[in-house]
């Protein structure tokens, strides 16, 4: 089918994830929480829970330690070079889900089109950073960093039923 007679919508990929690998035997001690929900008291938690914890991957700068995006390559490639992180060999949908003790939030991971933002396909989430740095912190990271280690998340309905599958790995990174 041509470009041009594709209906116009939301394009979502299956891409080749970047995963933890066999000697991560506990995910909850590597995962975090959204980088723009972390604060000044959980990051040291999370560091100190294990030394390939991915919060050393998303926030380069503000709290993990790490003193250019430049590191934050470099760590990954370590990362990735000892087998902690792998490239998984086919391509797919990854769903996620988060719990806390008033609810619960399931996503699908995908690589997304990019569109025009008049188009109104993918919107804007919350603000989470002060007006004049929205973007900028992702943006260098996203620009150094490939693949980037923490999604941008989105919601849609038909998500309840894909938690159920439990096809390939249960949890990942």
């Amino acid at each position: 089918m041509s470009e041009d007679a594709r209906a116009p919508g939301l394009v979502l990929a299956p891409f080749r994830g970047l995963r933890y690998g066999p000697s991560v035997d506990d995910p909850g001690a590597v995962t975090a929480p959204p980088y723009d929900v972390l604060d000044a008291e959980t990051v040291p938690q999370l560091l100190a829970r294990h030394p390939h914890n991915v919060v050393r991957l998303i926030l380069p700068r503000r709290l993990s330690g790490a003193t250019s995006y430049a590191d934050v390559v470099r760590l990954l490639d370590a990362w990735q070079a000892a087998d902690v992180l792998r490239l998984d060999e086919q391509p797919g949908l990854y769903v996620y889900e988060y719990r806390w003790d008033s609810g619960a939030v399931r996503g699908l991971i995908g690589a997304l089109g990019l569109c025009d933002f008049s188009e109104r396909i993918v919107l804007p989430h919350e603000d989470v950073l002060p007006p004049h740095r929205r973007g900028q912190d992702r943006a260098h990271l996203a620009h150094r960093h490939k693949p980037r280690a923490d999604p941008a998340r989105a919601s849609a309905g038909c998500l309840h039923r894909a938690g159920r599958r439990r096809d390939r790995t249960e949890t990942a990174a």
